[in-house]
Protein backbone atom coordinates (compact mmCIF):
# COMPACT_ATOMS: atom_id res chain seq x y z
CA UNK A 1 0.00 0.00 0.00
CA UNK A 2 1.46 3.35 -1.01
CA UNK A 3 0.50 6.94 -1.40
CA UNK A 4 0.69 8.62 -4.77
CA UNK A 5 3.59 10.74 -3.47
CA UNK A 6 5.57 7.65 -2.38
CA UNK A 7 5.03 5.98 -5.74
CA UNK A 8 6.05 9.13 -7.61
CA UNK A 9 9.26 9.11 -5.60
CA UNK A 10 9.90 5.44 -6.45
CA UNK A 11 9.20 6.06 -10.14
CA UNK A 12 11.58 9.04 -10.20
CA UNK A 13 14.29 7.00 -8.47
CA UNK A 14 14.00 4.16 -10.98
CA UNK A 15 13.58 6.43 -14.02
CA UNK A 16 15.33 9.72 -13.17
CA UNK A 17 15.21 10.76 -16.83
CA UNK A 18 11.40 10.68 -16.70
CA UNK A 19 11.19 12.78 -13.53
CA UNK A 20 10.00 15.93 -15.31
CA UNK A 21 7.07 13.96 -16.69
CA UNK A 22 6.29 12.06 -13.50
CA UNK A 23 6.31 15.25 -11.41
CA UNK A 24 4.73 17.23 -14.25
CA UNK A 25 1.51 15.20 -14.18
CA UNK A 26 -1.30 17.09 -12.46
CA UNK A 27 -3.02 14.55 -10.18
CA UNK A 28 -6.79 14.77 -9.85
CA UNK A 29 -8.58 12.26 -7.60
CA UNK A 30 -11.47 10.79 -9.58
CA UNK A 31 -13.53 8.17 -7.78
CA UNK A 32 -14.96 5.31 -9.75
CA UNK A 33 -12.46 5.07 -12.63
CA UNK A 34 -10.58 2.22 -10.95
CA UNK A 35 -7.19 3.17 -12.37
CA UNK A 36 -5.04 5.99 -13.76
CA UNK A 37 -5.94 7.95 -16.90
CA UNK A 38 -3.90 10.86 -18.24
CA UNK A 39 -5.09 13.54 -20.62
CA UNK A 40 -3.04 14.99 -23.46
CA UNK A 41 -2.66 18.11 -21.29
CA UNK A 42 -0.99 16.09 -18.50
CA UNK A 43 -3.94 15.89 -16.09
CA UNK A 44 -3.72 12.50 -14.42
CA UNK A 45 -7.06 11.31 -13.12
CA UNK A 46 -6.64 8.59 -10.53
CA UNK A 47 -9.06 6.62 -8.49
CA UNK A 48 -8.08 7.07 -4.81
CA UNK A 49 -8.28 3.26 -4.58
CA UNK A 50 -4.99 3.04 -6.51
CA UNK A 51 -3.27 4.04 -3.29
CA UNK A 52 -4.10 0.54 -2.04
CA UNK A 53 -1.93 -0.96 -4.78
CA UNK A 54 1.60 -2.11 -3.95
CA UNK A 55 3.99 0.84 -4.25
CA UNK A 56 6.00 -0.70 -7.11
CA UNK A 57 2.85 -1.33 -9.16
CA UNK A 58 1.59 2.20 -8.68
CA UNK A 59 5.04 3.57 -9.60
CA UNK A 60 4.91 1.51 -12.81
CA UNK A 61 1.43 2.83 -13.49
CA UNK A 62 2.72 6.40 -13.22
CA UNK A 63 5.56 5.68 -15.63
CA UNK A 64 3.06 4.01 -17.98
CA UNK A 65 0.97 7.18 -18.06
CA UNK A 66 3.99 9.41 -18.71
CA UNK A 67 5.10 7.15 -21.55
CA UNK A 68 1.81 7.72 -23.39
CA UNK A 69 2.74 11.42 -23.40
CA UNK A 70 6.39 10.86 -24.27
CA UNK A 71 5.53 8.52 -27.14
CA UNK A 72 2.96 11.03 -28.38
CA UNK A 73 0.24 8.40 -28.70
CA UNK A 74 -2.48 11.03 -28.98
CA UNK A 75 -0.99 12.69 -32.07
CA UNK A 76 -0.11 9.38 -33.73
CA UNK A 77 -3.67 8.10 -33.27
CA UNK A 78 -5.10 11.27 -34.78
CA UNK A 79 -2.77 11.07 -37.78
CA UNK A 80 -4.07 7.66 -38.82
CA UNK A 81 -7.64 8.13 -37.49
CA UNK A 82 -7.27 4.99 -35.40
CA UNK A 83 -10.01 3.51 -33.25
CA UNK A 84 -9.33 4.98 -29.77
CA UNK A 85 -9.85 1.79 -27.74
CA UNK A 86 -7.79 -0.44 -30.04
CA UNK A 87 -5.06 2.23 -30.29
CA UNK A 88 -4.96 2.54 -26.49
CA UNK A 89 -4.49 -1.22 -26.19
CA UNK A 90 -1.71 -1.19 -28.82
CA UNK A 91 0.08 1.59 -26.95
CA UNK A 92 -0.35 -0.28 -23.68
CA UNK A 93 1.30 -3.37 -25.19
CA UNK A 94 4.36 -1.36 -26.24
CA UNK A 95 4.67 0.47 -22.92
CA UNK A 96 4.10 -2.58 -20.74
CA UNK A 97 6.87 -4.46 -22.57
CA UNK A 98 9.21 -1.54 -21.86
CA UNK A 99 8.27 -1.68 -18.19
CA UNK A 100 8.82 -5.43 -18.00
CA UNK A 101 12.21 -5.05 -19.73
CA UNK A 102 13.10 -2.52 -17.02
CA UNK A 103 12.11 -5.14 -14.40
CA UNK A 104 9.06 -3.24 -13.22
CA UNK A 105 6.06 -4.89 -11.63
CA UNK A 106 2.97 -4.20 -13.72
CA UNK A 107 -0.38 -3.36 -12.19
CA UNK A 108 -2.72 -6.30 -11.76
CA UNK A 109 -4.56 -7.04 -15.00
CA UNK A 110 -2.05 -5.22 -17.22
CA UNK A 111 -2.04 -6.48 -20.77
CA UNK A 112 0.97 -7.86 -22.64
CA UNK A 113 1.25 -9.27 -26.17
CA UNK A 114 0.53 -12.80 -24.92
CA UNK A 115 -2.87 -11.53 -23.72
CA UNK A 116 -3.84 -11.40 -27.41
CA UNK A 117 -1.55 -14.23 -28.61
CA UNK A 118 0.75 -11.69 -30.28
CA UNK A 119 4.52 -11.77 -30.47
CA UNK A 120 6.55 -9.27 -28.46
CA UNK A 121 8.69 -6.46 -29.83
CA UNK A 122 6.34 -4.90 -32.36
CA UNK A 123 5.55 -1.22 -32.89
CA UNK A 124 2.34 0.47 -31.85
CA UNK A 125 1.25 0.50 -35.51
CA UNK A 126 1.90 -3.22 -35.91
CA UNK A 127 0.00 -4.06 -32.73
CA UNK A 128 -2.84 -1.78 -33.77
CA UNK A 129 -3.24 -3.54 -37.12
CA UNK A 130 -3.09 -6.98 -35.52
CA UNK A 131 -5.56 -5.99 -32.79
CA UNK A 132 -7.96 -4.61 -35.40
CA UNK A 133 -8.19 -8.11 -36.84
CA UNK A 134 -9.21 -9.37 -33.39
CA UNK A 135 -11.47 -6.42 -32.56
CA UNK A 136 -14.69 -8.45 -32.37
CA UNK A 137 -13.15 -10.78 -29.79
CA UNK A 138 -11.65 -8.02 -27.62
CA UNK A 139 -13.59 -7.42 -24.44
CA UNK A 140 -11.02 -5.24 -22.67
CA UNK A 141 -12.13 -1.61 -22.50
CA UNK A 142 -9.11 -0.06 -20.83
CA UNK A 143 -8.84 3.70 -20.89
CA UNK A 144 -5.58 5.52 -20.25
CA UNK A 145 -7.01 8.93 -21.20
CA UNK A 146 -6.46 11.16 -24.20
CA UNK A 147 -2.66 10.96 -23.77
CA UNK A 148 -3.07 7.42 -25.10
CA UNK A 149 -5.50 8.55 -27.78
CA UNK A 150 -8.52 7.26 -25.86
CA UNK A 151 -10.16 10.17 -23.98
CA UNK A 152 -11.65 9.43 -20.58
CA UNK A 153 -15.19 10.63 -19.84
CA UNK A 154 -13.96 12.65 -16.84
CA UNK A 155 -11.48 14.70 -18.90
CA UNK A 156 -11.89 18.37 -19.63
CA UNK A 157 -13.18 19.33 -16.21
CA UNK A 158 -9.78 20.39 -14.88
CA UNK A 159 -7.17 22.89 -16.00
CA UNK A 160 -4.24 21.08 -17.54
CA UNK A 161 -0.98 22.12 -19.07
CA UNK A 162 -0.89 24.02 -22.34
CA UNK A 163 0.27 22.28 -25.49
CA UNK A 164 3.51 24.29 -25.24
CA UNK A 165 4.09 23.22 -21.61
CA UNK A 166 3.60 19.56 -22.52
CA UNK A 167 6.02 19.97 -25.43
CA UNK A 168 8.63 21.57 -23.15
CA UNK A 169 8.18 18.70 -20.70
CA UNK A 170 8.68 16.13 -23.48
CA UNK A 171 11.78 17.93 -24.78
CA UNK A 172 13.25 18.06 -21.28
CA UNK A 173 12.64 14.34 -20.91
CA UNK A 174 14.42 13.76 -24.24
CA UNK A 175 17.39 15.78 -23.02
CA UNK A 176 17.39 13.90 -19.71
CA UNK A 177 17.33 10.55 -21.54
CA UNK A 178 20.23 11.65 -23.74
CA UNK A 179 22.21 12.80 -20.70
CA UNK A 180 21.41 9.62 -18.78
CA UNK A 181 22.58 7.44 -21.70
Amino acid sequence: MATLAESRYLACRKFPYLSHGIIGLIPVPTEGIGTLATSKDAVMHYDPKVESWPAQELASGLVHEVMHLVLDHFTLREEIKADPVIWNLAGDLVINQMLLAAQCKLIQGAIVPATFKLKPGLTVYEYYNLLLKQAKQITITACCGSASGNPHEKEGQDQGRSKAEVEVMKRQIALDIKEHA
